[in-house]
């Protein structure tokens, strides 16, 4: 490993090359990756009974609803885990993959294959997320699922590394900056914040406008913070995004909003813990549960 790090950050897994992993997280991701962690059947069976709420409702309503999980970095790049640490087929996403591809069929997206064949790194040395060439990846999956044409090519993108602190790179070093790539998007683009309540993480709500957009239609996306980078290309596809920081469907954003598209995206070791959409709390309730200056969202 570099010289200057600190190598006892009890949440950070030194790999091969350098590659830093998460580990002692709250979700037991390596326990999860290993195949140690039992998905019980109430887990299996609480997917299945909110994937199949969510269709009716969307369909009910002619909105197209997708569910795209990120693989974990962990998943994308296992051939950097120490070797003691092998990549189980019965991880949870072994087990929860065939309910959610039986009820949303081509809707439901996990671009494992795509990330992990990049021209160039999908994920960074130094961080738990994908980078914006990464999350192009799985905007082009995302699109495909969706069965959007008319969307942001390979070709319409500029791919430029950069240097950053990443979130693993900065727990065990102070000064040390993450290798990353960003994406500078070629199309033009009228973007124009809407609302941006300040929340951080969960709860963060914004509506972005663009009049350029490639596509005359709203998107509401429930998201968590792999959701960041994929707003970048969402907000040049689609004429208005919604983009909600929680895991359930807040049913009231979207009878406001009256959108073609609804989007959740939730990364893969997240998928051990199921949002309930009836008895979570609304997107207003988790805003005002924040210790920090906000805004709120519209109401009916």
């Amino acid at each position: 490993m570099v010289l200057g790090v600190n190598l006892t950050n009890h949440q950070v897994l030194i790999g091969k090359d350098e590659w830093l992993f998460l580990k002692n997280d709250t979700n037991q991701l390596i326990r999860q990756i290993t195949g140690e962690v039992t998905v019980s059947d109430s887990l299996i069976n609480h997917w299945s009974n909110t994937l199949k709420l969510r269709l009716s409702f969307f369909r009910a309503r002619k909105i197209s609803y997708t569910y795209i999980c990120a693989p974990n970095k962990e998943c994308v790049y296992d051939k950097y885990l120490p070797d003691n640490i092998v990549l189980s087929e019965k991880r949870p996403i072994g087990i929860f993959r065939p309910v959610f591809e039986n009820i949303l069929e081509d809707s439901f997206c996990y671009p494992l294959k795509e990330l992990q064949n990049g021209i160039i790194y999908t994920f960074s040395k130094g961080d738990t997320h994908w980078n914006q060439y990464g999350a192009f990846i799985a905007y082009e999956a995302l699109m495909k699922s969706m069965g959007v044409d008319n969307k942001i090519n390979i070709e319409d993108v500029d791919f430029i590394s950069v240097k950053r602190k990443g979130d693993l790179m900065s727990k065990v070093s102070d000064t040390l900056l993450d290798d990353t790539v960003v994406a500078k998007i070629k199309n033009s683009s009228s973007i124009e914040i809407e609302f941006d309540n300040h929340v951080r993480n969960r709860g963060k709500l914004v509506v972005i406008n663009n009049s350029k957009a490639l596509n005359d239609d709203t998107l509401v996306i429930f998201r968590d913070s792999f959701g960041s980078a994929l707003i970048h290309f969402l907000a040049r596809t689609f004429r208005r995004v919604v983009a909600v920081w929680q895991p359930n469907i807040d049913i009231g954003i979207i009878e406001i909003e009256s959108p073609q598209y609804v989007v959740s995206e939730q990364v893969e070791r997240f998928m051990i813990s199921p949002p309930n959409d009836i008895s979570d709390k609304t997107h207003n309730q988790i805003c005002a549960s924040k210790k920090m200056f906000k805004k709120y969202y519209k109401t009916i």
